[in-house]
Order: C-alpha cells, then structure tokens, then sequence
C-alpha cells in the first residue's frame, strides 16, 4: 500500500525521526490512529513528538490533486522542535514519488493548518500534500504511450547523458520512494485520448487510430531543465518518425504543441499525436490489438 510505502520512508530518515518518540522500536509515526498514552509500547513517559498519517485517495480524471496526504504534527506545547520538525517533514514528502501496491503517486505541499489539541499541554499542526496519481499505461489493451514510454527508456539516457525515473508502475526496478532531480529527472507518457485516424483507412476489421498522448517530465524546483528535456523529446520523435518494438509500432503526428506553461505533473509539457494501427480479433469479446507485421504489408 502507498500508505505503507510512506511510513517507511519517513521512519528511514534519521533526521527526521530525531525529533520524535519511540514506539515499539520504531520513531513515533502512526496511520490514522496513535497508541494510547497508557500503551505499553511506549519507550518512555514522554510520547512526543509524533506524527499522524492519513492518506484520502479520490477519483482525480483531471489530475488536480484532489487526493491528499495529511500529516498531523503533534509536540509538547512548550518544545521548540515544531518548526524543525515540520520543515524535516516537508522535505521528506514535497516533490517524491511514492511506489506502492502497484500505484505510483507524487506529493506535493499545499499548506498546514493548526489542529485542536486533545490537551493543554500539546500543540497540533496539520500538513497537507496534494497527491497526483501516474496510472499503468501498459494495462491498457492499446497502449501508445506505454509504447513511447519504454522507447524513452532506452534512448533519451543516451541524448541527454543521464539517466531517467520513466514512470510505470508496472516496472519492478523503480525505487519505492524517489525524487526526481537534474542528474535524474522523471518522465511519465500518459494517454488522453484516442479515435479513428481519418487519414488512413485499413481493410475489413482494421482500423488506423490517432491517439493523444501527453508527456511529463518532472524535476521539482527545476522547470527550465525539464522543459529543455520536452523539448529535446519533441525533436528526436519528428526525427526519427516512428517508434517501434516487439508489441507494435506508432506513426509520430504531428505534435500538438509544446506549452511550458502547463504544469509538469498536471499536465504535461509536450502533446504528441501518435497514429497505430489496431485489428478486430475473432474471440470471446472481440478484443482489439495491436497488430505490426500484417500492417506492415499495408504501407
């Protein structure tokens, strides 16, 4: 789960868990609900600080984080740790990506608040991050964009002299918790939307799609970086003209634009439009796929 994904990385900063008690081992840092004070895991008579995680995941088509991540704060009323601790805490949440349970999310920061505390002797301040969510491309039935997704994998380190977080859930060799930077920037290929491609015309049960597709590339606090890198995509996809692998191939459009003032994780810097072919199969659900080879013949 994302919630656990967190928790772990929290407990794994010795700079945060600094501030806090110690419960059953661990720093003082709980889901939804903390011990009681008369729970016999407590380390020792003082309880504080802790932290209280509750994630709230919601049905986001429009990527405008209606998902949240809050973070509740609580010290002794009199410490002066407060501050140090929710900057610790900042800095261990805003602009990470979380890998869990076959969901990958991103936080970011976006505000606090005091809370009531349950006692006079007790401060409580609540942070809250927006979390935006990266579906699995390749679970789609067409998938361009897990196509170009994979494709960036293996050229863009070789252009750009680096390597890249490429954002798939479904790829078990990306870190639990990261955050992308210059030396490492993320980059994540999601599908808008797909029709009938009226330019080109296929035989009985194929059909030729023209797909929307949206690239992210993300590098928290470092927007031109990361708009040169959109950039410098858009030019090796008119370039080359067509990607291609083992699962199919796609025909590169041309580009819907590149808008730098879209957000990178909302939105995307770069559209492309990417044209595929798909071939109705005779089975149980006539499940449409890609097709290459016979296709192939056709051009």
């Amino acid at each position: 789960m994302i919630t656990d994904t967190i928790l772990e990385h929290l407990q794994n900063s010795t700079e945060l868990t600094a501030y806090l008690a110690r419960y059953d081992g661990k720093a003082a840092i709980f889901q939804n609900l903390a011990p009681e004070n008369t729970d016999a895991g407590w380390e020792s008579q003082n309880h504080y600080s802790q932290l209280l995680l509750r994630l709230n995941m919601r049905e986001d088509f429009q990527r405008e984080g209606k998902s949240t991540l809050t973070v509740e704060v609580a010290t002794d009323r009199d410490s002066r740790d407060g501050y140090p601790l929710m900057d610790a805490v900042r800095e261990r949440l805003d602009g990470w990506f979380f890998n869990g349970g076959g969901r990958v999310v991103s936080a970011r920061w976006a505000g606090v608040s005091e809370a009531t505390a349950h006692d006079e002797m007790t401060r409580r301040t609540v942070i809250t991050f927006a979390l935006i969510e990266y579906p699995d491309q390749g679970v789609l039935p067409e998938s361009p964009a897990a196509l170009l997704g994979v494709w960036s994998k293996g050229r863009l380190p070789e252009v750009i002299g680096r390597p890249i977080y490429l954002i798939d859930p479904g790829d078990g060799s990306l870190p639990q918790a990261f955050r992308p930077t210059e030396q490492k920037p993320a980059v994540y290929w999601r599908l808008v939307k797909t029709g009938k491609c009226e330019s080109l015309t296929g035989g009985k049960g194929v059909m030729w799609r023209s797909a929307l597709v949206h690239c992210h590339i993300v590098i928290p606090g470092r927007g031109a970086e990361a708009d040169a890198i959109a950039l410098l995509i858009e030019r090796m996809l008119l370039a080359e003209g067509r990607v291609e692998n083992e699962d199919g191939f796609v025909i590169i459009g041309d580009t819907q634009g590149l808008d730098l003032s879209r957000d990178p994780v909302q939105a995307g810097q770069l559209a492309v439009e990417a044209v595929y072919p798909v071939i109705a199969v005779n089975n149980a659900g006539e499940k449409l796929q890609h097709v290459s080879v016979a296709m192939r013949e056709r051009e």
